[in-house]
């Protein structure tokens, strides 16, 4: 395993990132695990024996305010809806109506979200006949455009807005209220933390490595992948160091600069 920095993990790291507090470790990119139970990798993998901890969490969702107040969602609809009754009555009595839509389509939602994209003929078969158009025309908003139609005020759709961003699309981006549906899987499957920091996860995967095995270099930056006869053999590192790969040469960084 070749790393680039000083440390395995790429965005699922725990660091000490403010030289004047030393000894205080912080999660930079990633910090939660959402999917843990649909995500075969820490079963598969077995990173409870290598080190893996995690933790539920309950509230699922803190979300503070500029104005000093905040917001708390728990795994219990009724307790959050007492929460969201503090800002709007009205919002906290569509609240269990919003989730409940979610729930209905995540017979529908659940299947595709770890796998390869069905085309919109594929994803049209499985929903009743009945039901077409008006899955078609939700699935077309976007999560602004979804939350102003449920919802009133702005510290009840803000957080769900931001759930909704999470794979790097804008709230307002056409197409992708379906990732709205997050915030009802926090309170179906819940949220779990890795004790110790999200670097614990990769610390696990990088134990797993070593144990059966394998070696894994940091500071080894790789400037190009090695073809023969049209086939990937090997790497060679920014310092000018080649190696040669035994089987394939696996990467996890995306596919442009792969192929580029």
């Amino acid at each position: 395993v070749l790393e680039r920095r000083h440390i395995v993990g790429g965005c699922a790291t725990t660091e000490e990132e403010i030289p004047e507090a030393p000894g205080f470790k912080f999660n930079p990119c990633a910090f939660e695990i959402l999917l843990h139970e649909k995500v075969p990798m820490v079963r598969d993998l077995e990173l409870t024996r290598f080190g893996l901890k995690l933790l539920r969490l309950d509230p699922v969702v803190f979300s503070p305010f500029p104005d000093g107040s905040h917001l708390l969602f728990w795994r219990d609809v009724e307790r959050t809806c007492q929460e969201i009754a503090r800002y709007s009555p009205n919002d906290a009595r569509a609240y269990p109506e919003f989730l409940a839509f979610w729930h209905d389509m995540s017979a529908l939602l659940d299947p595709i979200r770890m796998s390869p994209p069905p085309s919109l003929k594929e994803l049209l078969n499985m929903v009743d006949e009945s039901q077409v158009e008006e899955t078609v025309r939700v699935l077309m908003l976007s999560p602004k455009q979804m939350l102003d139609e449920w919802f009133e005020d702005e510290h009840v759709k803000g957080p769900i807005a931001w759930w909704a961003a999470q794979l790097n699309t804008a709230p307002t981006d056409q197409g992708t209220s379906m990732f709205c549906s997050h915030i009802e899987m926090l309170h179906r499957i819940g949220i779990q933390r890795p004790e110790g920091g999200t670097g614990m996860l990769t610390q696990a995967m990088a134990n797993m490595v070593t144990h059966y095995g394998g070696s894994i270099r940091t500071n080894a930056e790789v400037s190009r992948i090695t073809i023969e006869g049209g086939r990937a053999v090997g790497v060679e590192l920014a310092g000018g160091e080649k190696l040669r790969a035994g089987t394939a040469v696996i990467s996890n960084i995306d596919a442009k600069r792969v192929f580029q």
